[in-house]
């Protein structure tokens, strides 16, 4: 059996090629569009200074609870209407809730058209 010569493999095509199909996807690709959500900054006072707010806590197991002259459990559906419009709304999250569990309760008052300010978190005491 004769003996084959071994041929040494240029690998600048096989690179060409790569190339190429990443510039291919990378052009023909398209991508989810990008959603924000408006926050009030604390800064911002739109209501009156000298009304209470609105207090809204999340607990880490999922219990939503709305202080106003009195602390009630409440749900994300009855949440608008149970609120003040002439009172100012924070979101007070328990300190191992989780951040989906705030962008939830911020989300149903966006859709609510409810400004808002994220405080502080607090202990599981409270």
């Amino acid at each position: 059996m004769p003996h084959r010569s071994r041929k040494n493999v240029s690998l600048t095509a096989l690179i060409d090629v790569v190339f190429i199909l990443l510039m291919f996807f990378m052009l023909t690709s398209t991508f989810n569009p990008i959603t924000s959500m408006a926050l009030s900054s604390s800064q911002e006072d739109t209501s009156d200074s000298n009304s209470e707010p609105q207090l809204i806590l999340v607990y880490a197991n999922g219990d939503l609870k709305l202080l106003t002259e009195r602390l009630q459990r409440t749900s994300e559906a009855a949440l608008i209407s149970q609120l003040n419009p002439e009172h100012a709304v924070v979101i007070s999250a328990e300190e191992t809730a989780t951040l989906q569990q705030i962008v939830r309760v911020s989300s149903v008052l966006n859709h609510g058209g409810v400004d808002f300010t994220i405080g502080q978190p607090f202990g599981a005491t409270l």
